[in-house]
């Protein structure tokens, strides 16, 4: 999860113990741009994100949703 707010980051972090395996696997983080982009950025090619979230300005997403 990016740019989670400092109250929704606390309250997910608290229940990450009690929710098993599912939040467990789960990163949370926070709206410092500065601390999450490097960490997104270990795991997923930038060539995969769109420019929001540190990738290429020509990123076309294969299928969206929501």
């Amino acid at each position: 999860m990016v740019n989670v707010n400092p109250l929704a980051e606390k309250l997910l972090q608290l229940a990450k113990p009690l929710a098993g395996k599912f939040l467990e696997r789960m990163e949370i983080h926070g709206t410092n741009k500065r601390k999450w982009m490097p960490r997104i950025l270990r795991k997923i090619p930038r060539d995969q994100l769109p420019e929001a979230y540190g990738g290429y300005k020509n990123f076309k997403p294969i299928e969206f949703y929501g």
